[in-house]
């Protein structure tokens, strides 16, 4: 096996000397098929291994971050604001939380996605289809979002924006779970390191587009491009399907009975019984004791408060318009976006190998948080746009080194990873909750302070950056009292366990 190959290999089965098949690439470690199932008369299938991957390959399967960081934060960033002052030009900032707050709420799509990834395994891949699916929910909302534009329908932008939310919902959570499909433990903080990378290039990107000046509704043509460019990138990358392969389904099953796998003769049991005990199956799957795994739950309320505080970016062109005084604010926020990536990617990569020596994760994460809460304390002093793109360098700097090193953080504190992709789109659904509720509280926040048509007084964006602030320490606090190392005994234990 060749090290850039992550080609499964069984290592064998607690009876009989059956010979099987290399499995599916994106196999789990630790994935098994119980006895007595369909798959396998003669016992349990032992657990798999991974090898290493290089780093060409990382980056063309997680090369997918590029365009869902591009669509979603310059649609949050710039795009709904600009549709909202043409579409709701009386209140923009209450339009902006109400509907931003919507859209997090169809992130739930994500989660979804990654169950099913986990449970099924069509001849297409594991991960594979659901890249499909977003690409093409991408698509469609650029096309809904250019309609709506052309004919100023409040209606039909709001479509457009819930829909490319659902596609990059469904593209980020995958690519989330991804990582420990491809690679082994030791590449984490490598994979992290590259999707950060391409997820600091994809906002970098979207943001400077229009620094260039660009209409922007001419950016959703740029959208639909890239998607297909990228998806297809994605998916030979991956090798989650070769024609003439074939593949074992590997899937977890419950006995609790402790018949060895029988059929029940239970019409009901055998269909997996009534509507409520799936459902009750389908919502404990994803449960996890917070005690038990104390770790993932400290990470998860990290990214919960972190992604409260990247709501307030939403609100940052209505604040170059009426603070600082700019003429053009998607023009200057571009240039605004990409000063701050730029910055990042000077960290993002860096940060992401030295995170796999002894340095760890937290160090470089903790950094981060302190760089940009320093430069958000320091948008509250400003009044004139130069001071804003050296405030814009400090907080990419700290951008780069979070956001390459929460996935591969997410990742060493999983509960399990045979439920990787669960507990992979649950870390991902917390993003929705904190922008939920950071995007509608910091919208009631400046409607309170409103001063005029779509204008906003000082003193409501010094609440809202002191909002953002506060979030920002809370961050830093639950991922000081992270322990990774009692994580990953922890994750050893209960997946030994269910061997």
């Amino acid at each position: 096996m060749s090290a850039g190959d992550n080609d499964a290999a069984v290592l064998g089965a607690s009876q009989g000397d059956q010979d099987l098949e290399t499995c599916d690439p994106a196999v789990d470690l630790g994935d098994v098929v119980q006895a007595g199932s369909t798959m396998s008369d003669d016992g349990p299938v032992a657990a798999v291994t991974k090898s290493e991957q290089r780093w060409f390959r990382i980056a063309g399967w997680s090369s997918w971050t590029f365009i869902c960081s591009a669509v979603m934060y310059s649609l949050s960033g710039i795009v709904l604001p600009h549709e909202a002052e043409k579409v709701a030009p009386s209140s923009p900032s209450l339009c902006v939380g109400i509907v931003s707050g919507i859209g997090c709420l169809f992130q739930v799509w994500g989660l979804i996605a990654c169950f099913f990834s986990d449970q099924y395994r069509p001849i297409f891949g594991r991960r594979s289809p659901y890249i499909v699916l977003s690409g093409l929910l991408i698509v469609l909302g650029s096309g809904l979002m250019y309609w709506g534009d052309a004919i100023v329908s409040l209606a039909l932008v709001v479509i457009a924006y819930l829909v490319l939310v659902s596609g990059v919902a469904v593209g980020t959570s995958i690519m989330h779970a991804m990582i420990p499909d491809q690679v082994p433990q030791s590449q984490y903080g490598l994979s992290s390191g590259i999707m950060g990378l391409f997820g600091v290039l994809g906002t970098a990107f979207g943001y400077g587009i229009f620094a260039t000046g660009i209409s922007v509704p001419s950016v959703n043509w740029i959208y639909i491009g890239t998607s297909f460019l990228f998806g297809v990138t994605t998916i030979i990358a991956a090798r989650e399907f070769i024609i003439g392969r074939s593949y074992h389904t590997f899937i977890q099953l419950e006995d609790p009975s402790g018949s060895g796998g029988s059929k029940s003769k239970d019409p009901k049991a055998a269909s997996g019984g009534t509507i409520r005990s799936r459902f009750v199956k389908f919502i404990k799957k994803f449960w996890f004791s917070a005690r038990e795994h104390p770790d993932f739950a400290l990470v998860l309320c990290m990214r919960f408060f972190f992604y409260f505080h990247l709501a307030t970016l939403s609100y940052l062109p209505f604040w170059l318009s009426d603070v600082i005084g700019v003429a053009d604010s998607e023009t200057t926020m571009g240039i605004v976006g990409l000063i701050m990536l730029i910055a990042a990617l000077t960290t993002s990569f860096p940060s992401g190998k030295l995170s796999d020596t002894r340095l760890g994760r937290k160090v470089p994460i903790c950094v981060g948080l302190v760089l940009m809460s320093t430069a958000t304390a320091a948008l509250m002093f400003v009044e004139k746009i130069q001071p804003v793109y050296v405030v814009a360098a400090i907080y990419g700097l700290g951008n780069g080194m979070y956001w390459t090193l929460e996935d591969a953080m997410a990742c060493d504190s999983l509960p399990s990873k045979q439920r990787s992709g669960i507990f992979m789109s649950e870390y991902g659904l917390v993003l929705t909750v904190g922008g939920l509720v950071g995007q509608l509280l910091n919208g009631l926040i400046l409607d309170f302070f409103k001063i005029g048509q779509g204008s906003y007084s000082d003193l409501g964006y010094t609440v809202l950056f002191s909002t953002s602030l506060c979030a920002l320490a809370a961050s830093f606090i639950f991922t000081f009292f992270v322990n990774l190392q009692r994580a990953r005994q922890s994750q050893r234990t209960r997946d030994d366990e269910s061997l």
